[in-house]
């Protein structure tokens, strides 16, 4: 099992969090955490795969970074998507969870990106 599919492993654990709930946003009933995704594929048509798939998931930041907002389940479905984009042998994609407090002291330089902030889907 692995950290993102484990249902007892706390989501987004910040230790300096008084409250804890670790800072997760709260979207409707499902809390939400700030993913940095950068990647490294040799491939061309698998690079522009793995990027037309974050990019449904959050933003480019960089060529090959992406910050997503997603809750648990979202995180566990695009890890697979992912996985199943991507070789193994040759390509890497790495994750890097950010916890409320370290997304509140980041510093952008430069021409910078929004950071993603996805509302809710109401369907009728």
């Amino acid at each position: 099992m692995v950290w993102w599919d484990d249902p007892d492993d706390a989501f987004c654990e910040d230790p300096f969090d008084p409250e804890g709930d670790y800072g997760a946003l709260q979207v409707g009933k499902q809390p939400m955490n700030r993913y940095v995704i950068c990647y490294d594929i040799v491939d061309d048509k698998r690079r522009l795969k793995v990027a037309k798939c974050l990019d449904s998931y959050g933003s480019r930041v960089q060529f090959s970074v992406f910050e997503v907002l997603v809750s648990k389940p979202l995180m566990t479905r695009m890890v697979r998507e992912l996985g199943a984009l991507i070789n193994a042998k040759t390509d890497r994609i790495s994750i890097y969870p950010q916890c409320a407090t370290c997304d509140a002291r980041r510093t952008d330089l430069g021409a910078t990106v929004e950071k993603p902030v996805h509302e809710p889907w109401i369907i009728v």
